[in-house]
């Protein structure tokens, strides 16, 4: 690899990565999460069990499924009916797995469905075996510790991809902890998905029974002081950022050529990444020459760039080549 060129550790060189996920689609989440959410620019991951429909018939779920799938929430699984998977057979495992996914596509006009969340957080190998047929990531969900750090090698804890911790924000001693989880993931550079029950307020006062729920005070407490930090994390969906982690893991930079002027690479993957595990990186590249003008080439074309002080950064997937020109001040035309 070039000494200059790497691939970020998050997107768009941000140091840590941050997910807002929701569990089991309670009537708080469409009638004050998403709103709440829209008016601070965050984008988050709705983790939908079926039958919870139910709970709420007055409302048009799928309506505001797709609705919130195409403002760039993520729309993700939590099975059929809430059902104790570790106790469940194949064919019910099946059901409430592979079933629920194919039910959430079909209604949201085949946007995939990638992710996964363990009702009672309770899994083992076999369920985690049919969960990764047809997902790519799966979320537990652990009694609060204090001291658990959230780093970026969650990948390599028991069960990978597929048993990744969050912090459950409904405990009573994490809003007093909050910022210092935020500051420490930061440092490490790691993932902090935080899980949310039920949401309620005076005039949506159902999620109040929910377990763990939390008033909408407290909750837009936690997403302002996440808004805040939004200079330091990329705040996104849960699939996106474990896919991007995912796909960076696996890929590399190789040189193909390099001239005065220009340098000429490619983005492989060394470890065989499956397409549906994929996302797309950014790539940063240091400004080592004084240049009045560049321009990246993706597969030929020119793409869009962002361009600092001391660094250019740009997007890239597996398999593209890629030119990255620049233009000396005496000459600032291509």
């Amino acid at each position: 690899m070039h000494p200059n060129l790497t691939i970020d550790r998050w997107r768009g060189g941000k140091a840590a990565a941050l997910s807002l996920t929701f569990d089991g689609w309670t009537p708080g989440h469409a009638a004050i999460a998403a709103g709440a959410l829209e008016a601070r620019a965050l984008l988050a991951t709705f983790f939908v069990t079926l039958d919870n429909f139910g709970v709420s018939p007055e409302l048009d779920h799928w309506f505001e499924l797709q609705r919130l799938s195409r403002l760039g929430h993520e729309v993700a699984n939590k099975t059929k009916s809430f059902a104790d998977l570790c106790e469940s057979g194949p064919a019910r495992l099946h059901h409430e797995i592979i079933g629920a996914q194919q039910e959430l596509e079909d209604n949201l006009f085949g946007v995939p469905v990638r992710s996964f969340a363990y009702p009672y957080g309770k899994f083992d190998e076999n369920v985690i075996e049919v969960v990764k047929k047809t997902h790519s990531a799966a979320r537990r969900f652990d009694d609060y510790d204090p001291l658990y750090a959230y780093d970026d090698d969650f990948d390599r804890a028991p069960g990978g991809y597929y048993a990744i911790r969050t912090l459950p924000m409904n405990e009573p001693q994490v809003s007093s902890d909050f910022a210092r989880h935020l500051a420490t993931t930061i440092e490490r550079g790691g993932f902090l998905p935080c899980a949310f029950q039920g949401v309620y307020n005076d005039e949506h006062p159902r999620d109040r029974a929910w377990p763990g729920a939390l008033s909408e005070a407290e909750f837009t407490g936690f997403a302002d002081e996440i808004a805040r930090h939004a200079a330091d994390f990329w705040i996104a969906p849960f699939g996106e950022a474990v896919a991007y982690h995912r796909t960076a893991r696996a890929a590399s930079l190789k040189i193909n050529w390099q001239s005065d002027g220009a340098l000429g690479f490619e983005m492989a993957s060394h470890a065989g990444l499956p397409v549906r595990h994929a996302a797309e990186l950014s790539v940063c590249m240091t400004r080592h020459v004084a240049a009045s003008a560049w321009r990246v080439l993706r597969n030929g074309a020119p793409v869009p760039h962002e361009l600092s002080e001391s660094s250019l950064r740009f997007a890239a997937s597996v398999g593209d080549k890629l030119i990255v020109e620049w233009a000396r001040p005496r000459n600032s035309d291509f």
